[in-house]
């Protein structure tokens, strides 16, 4: 019987990027993949260890660094958060604490996994569901004004 190399029983290295260093994310959440970079910042797919559920992480960088950027995310995350339960709004899982909440600048947002964004739906190019995208895109407007006047949550919350 021959033993294996050395080399062959190595592990792998787990994926990371420098955006979502492991030492920032663990013990909860492990890095998968980067998704995208938007305007508030970049977000990643990974992997709750708790649960064993995919979600989705965004950072926010220099939270604080323009007034009306920090409201604008006040009130992202006030209306998420009341809207959390209709089945077409993402859900906030969890906010990741800063390491000193005196000095932190950088904010982490947990949000459930969803495999597609509005863009990539809107972006889609078949003639044939333009009508039902339009209808379906109508209805949940509708509906998500329904909701939101139900929750007694206003556009300026």
């Amino acid at each position: 019987m021959t033993k294996k190399s050395h080399k062959s029983r190595r592990r792998r290295k787990k994926p990371f990027h420098p955006e979502f260093p492991p030492k920032r994310l663990a013990p909860k959440y492990e890095f998968c993949r980067m998704l995208g970079r938007g305007s508030y910042g970049f977000v990643c797919e990974a992997k709750n260890l708790v649960t064993g559920q995919k979600c989705a992480i965004k950072k926010v960088a220099d939270v604080f660094a323009n007034l009306v950027e920090a409201k604008r995310l006040l009130r992202e995350l006030r209306i998420l958060r009341v809207l959390s339960k209709h089945n077409q709004i993402v859900e906030i899982i969890d906010l990741l604490p800063p390491k000193d909440m005196g000095t932190f600048d950088t904010l982490y947002i947990v949000f459930e996994y969803v495999d597609t964004d509005l863009a990539k739906l809107i972006g889609t190019h078949s003639v044939f569901y333009y009508h039902a995208r339009k209808v379906y895109y109508v209805g949940n407007v509708v509906w998500f004004g329904i909701y939101s006047f139900v929750r007694n949550c206003s556009s300026r919350y």
